[in-house]
C-alpha cells in the first residue's frame, strides 16, 4: 500500500480466515477492528475511464464526479466493512487533485460533492462505523467533510514535532479533540533506533497528546507498564481538551520559540491541565496565569503535564491568551 499502487480487494480475498480470526480477538480484547483504506491500482486496471490524470505523470485521481464511481465506492466500502465487521475506516488522501482539474470548477465541485454523497451513503448503511477522513496536511478539513465525519486525521508531519506541535495548538482554535488526530511516531524519524516509550521526552508525547492521541511505535513491544503509563495519562486529561484554552507564547508572532504552554480546563468543575515546552529559551523558569497560576521549571527542549493546581482560578471562562 505505501507505493501508491496496492490492490486492497484483491488482497482482502486472500487474507481469508487469518483476518476474522484476528477480528475475533480483538473483540475478546474489548478492541475493535478496523482498515486504512485508500483505493489504488483496480481502477487502473479495470476502469481507466474513471480516472482524471495530469498528462504528465503516472498519478491519477478517481473522479467521484461521476454516478458510476460513486456507486462503485459504495459498494466497495460497504462490502469490506459487513465482511470484516469493521468499525472503524480510515478514508486516506495521498495527492494534491489540483492538477487533474486543471481550473475546471465544474468538476472539482462535482468531485466533491461525489465524496460527500459517498460518505453519506456509508454512514446511512453503516452507522455504528466510525469513519475518519485524512486531513491532507490539513487543506482537506471543511465543514461540510467535518459534518460527515467522526475524526481527523491532521498531518502525517508525525516526525517533526515542532511543526506538529505548532499544528496542533492552532487546531485547538477551531476544532473539536476528535478532529485533532496526530501520533507519537518518534521512531520513523530516518535512521532512529527503535526505542521503548521510556526512552522518549516528553516533548514528542504531550505534543501527541493535545486531541486524539495515537501511537505509532513498536507498542506490543514495549513493557506494559510503560505501556499502561502513557495510555492512563492521557486519559487522566482527555476530558479538558474540548473545554477552555488558552495558547501561552513568549511572542504570539513566532509559535516554536522561547516558552509555549497550552491549558486545557473545564469552567464547572475548575480542572484544568497545562502542556508546557521550554524551546530555545535561556529561561529555566516561566509562570503562566491562565485559569490558573501556574509555576513550571524545565531544562532546554524539555516538557512536562501539570494537573489540577491548588491556585485560585484567575480569569474568566471562553478566554483564549497569547
Amino acid at each position: 500500500m505505501g507505493s501508491g499502487r496496492g490492490e486492497l480487494i484483491r488482497q482482502s480475498s486472500r487474507m481469508g480466515s487469518s483476518r476474522l480470526s484476528r477480528r475475533s480477538e480483538l473483540r475478546e480484547c474489548g478492541r475493535a477492528s478496523g482498515s486504512n483504506w485508500s483505493v489504488q491500482s483496480m481502477l487502473w486496471k479495470e476502469h481507466p475511464e474513471w480516472l482524471l490524470r495530469d498528462g504528465q505523470t503516472d498519478w491519477a485521481l478517481v473522479d467521484f464526479g461521476n454516478p458510476k464511481v460513486q456507486r462503485w465506492a459504495i459498494e466497495v466500502l460497504s462490502s469490506a466493512i459487513e465482511r470484516y465487521g469493521l468499525e472503524w475506516v480510515k478514508w486516506d488522501f495521498n495527492t494534491d487533485p489540483a492538477p487533474v482539474w486543471k481550473g475546471d470548477a465544474a468538476r472539482e465541485v462535482a468531485h466533491v460533492r461525489g465524496v460527500y454523497t459517498v460518505m453519506e451513503q456509508v454512514r446511512r448503511r453503516h452507522p455504528e462505523v466510525w469513519l475518519e477522513m485524512c486531513a491532507g496536511g490539513g487543506n482537506r478539513i471543511d465543514s461540510e467533510m467535518i459534518r460527515r465525519a467522526d475524526s481527523y486525521w491532521l498531518s502525517d508531519q508525525t516526525t517533526l514535532t515542532d511543526g506538529q506541535r505548532l499544528q496542533s495548538a492552532s487546531a485547538t482554535m477551531v476544532l473539536p479533540a476528535r478532529y485533532r488526530y496526530t501520533a507519537m511516531a518518534q521512531s520513523s524519524v530516518q535512521g532512529a533506533a527503535p526505542k521503548v516509550g521510556s526512552e522518549f521526552s516528553d516533548e514528542p508525547w504531550l505534543t501527541a497528546m493535545s486531541g486524539t492521541f495515537g501511537i505509532m511505535e513498536p507498542f506490543a513491544e514495549w513493557s506494559a507498564s510503560v505501556r499502561e503509563h502513557e495510555v492512563a495519562r492521557f486519559k487522566e486529561i482527555r476530558h479538558l481538551l474540548d473545554g477552555d484554552v488558552r495558547i501561552f507564547r513568549d511572542d504570539p508572532t513566532l509559535p516554536n520559540r522561547g516558552w509555549e504552554a497550552w491549558e486545557f480546563s473545564d469552567a464547572a468543575s475548575g480542572e484544568a491541565a497545562l502542556f508546557s515546552f521550554r524551546q530555545d529559551s535561556s529561561d529555566q523558569h516561566h509562570s503562566f496565569d491562565g485559569r490558573h497560576h501556574w509555576d513550571v521549571d524545565l531544562p532546554k527542549r524539555g516538557a512536562t503535564l501539570l494537573r489540577e493546581p491548588e491556585a485560585a482560578a484567575l480569569s474568566q471562562p471562553g478566554t483564549v491568551d497569547h
